[in-house]
């Protein structure tokens, strides 16, 4: 009997290439990996022929795998999508395989993240430390962009160098890979960070021919790298682990306490609601509000982050992002030519085998 329904991998196929039309790397990736797990589960088969018992029986691999819940229910969520999909267009008929088996109450219960104070700050920007923790370039900037900008961990990460622009005289980062529609959007470059080098940096960058500024994050000597958390994953784990060194790591603190801390001076500055909302890409608690409300003026955006005077408090005379990029480009040198020996190791092998590889003759 000829099945009725497409195989699975033949409509997750499908659905992640819709999805992907809309959702960030990050996202995609965990889809494609819910539903490669179930297929090597499961196999391979005809969605007519997957029942609630197979998924079930998943969920509960999953439980005797240790996973959390609010995990377990990330795949079965992802599962469900699938099957919605399936019925939506008719791959299938009957009810979702996938229905009503989330873990109830499994929600993570979070922490407001609070802010770093003025002794925090001391802690996390004593160059005798900071030094010792911004050992590349990301590194070294993440931290101080988003201080005095406001902006998200991964926003800074992943800009590149066609987006720092120059407008009405006020240099402008602008804000592409953002985590809502709201979050694109141009931030003024802080004088702060132009006296630290930010934008010798950028012209380095672009002297190599890189188009991110941090392309080492996606990018390396050997190829590129696989990394379903986007650039930002090493930075913030790398901060963490900085925090808890200098003394201050506190449940409810992290990298994007920066940004907690940032639009809290904002505020204290006496800074307008819509103003706070442009700079740092979060929209209005009153939605029809913003909806009227466009682009402010580059030089009323620069004056407003300006406000942000972190620098009285911070003594950053000593900051030099120059080491770290001499150490990141000889660990690519290095890596190149690694990678170089390894290839001509490779045709060396290749060239001995063909020529000891015995010809058998074709006549006796």
């Amino acid at each position: 009997m000829m099945p009725k329904s497409p195989l699975f991998r033949v409509v997750a196929d499908e659905v992640i290439r819709e999805i992907s039309l809309t959702l960030k790397s990050s996202s995609v990736y965990k889809y494609k990996n819910t539903y490669d797990a179930y297929r090597e589960f499961n196999g391979n088969r005809f969605l007519e022929d997957i029942t609630r018992e197979d998924i079930k029986r998943f969920k509960d691999k999953l439980i005797s795998e240790g996973k959390v819940p609010h995990t377990i229910n990330g795949y079965l969520g992802k599962l469900h999508s699938l099957f919605d999909y399936a019925i939506k267009n008719k791959y299938m008929k009957g009810e979702n395989p996938a229905e009503n088996l989330l873990i109830a109450n499994s929600k993570k219960v979070t922490q407001p993240r609070d802010k770093f104070y003025d002794a925090d700050l001391k802690a996390i920007y004593n160059w005798e430390t900071y030094k010792k923790m911004a050992i590349t370039p990301d590194y070294f900037w993440g931290a101080l962009v988003c201080l005095f900008s406001g902006m998200r961990i991964e926003e800074c990460t992943s800009l590149e160098v066609k987006n720092i622009k120059t407008d009405d005289e006020v240099v402008l980062m602008h804000v592409k890979d953002a985590k809502t529609p709201t979050g694109i959007r141009f931030v003024p470059l802080h004088s702060v960070l132009i006296k630290l080098g930010f934008l010798d940096y950028v012209e380095e960058v672009r002297k190599l021919g890189h188009d991110s500024l941090f392309w080492y994050l996606s990018d390396g000597a050997l190829g590129k790298l696989k990394n379903h958390n986007g650039t930002k994953k090493n930075l913030s784990r790398h901060f963490s682990k900085y925090l808890e060194k200098v003394e201050i790591k506190e449940d409810d603190n992290c990298f994007h306490s920066l940004r907690h801390t940032t639009i809290t001076r904002l505020a204290a500055r006496n800074e307008n609601n819509s103003t706070i909302y442009k700079l740092s890409g979060h929209a209005s608690d009153n939605s029809a509000h913003y909806d009227y409300l466009h682009d402010l003026p580059a030089k009323v955006l620069h004056e407003a982050t300006e406000t942000l005077d972190f620098d009285k408090l911070l003594d950053l005379s000593a900051f030099d992002w120059k080491p770290a990029f001499q150490k990141l480009l000889k660990r690519e040198e290095s890596r190149a030519k690694s990678a170089e020996r390894q290839r001509l190791r490779a045709e060396r092998l290749a060239e001995r085998e063909k020529a000891t590889k015995k010809v058998w003759p074709t006549k006796f």
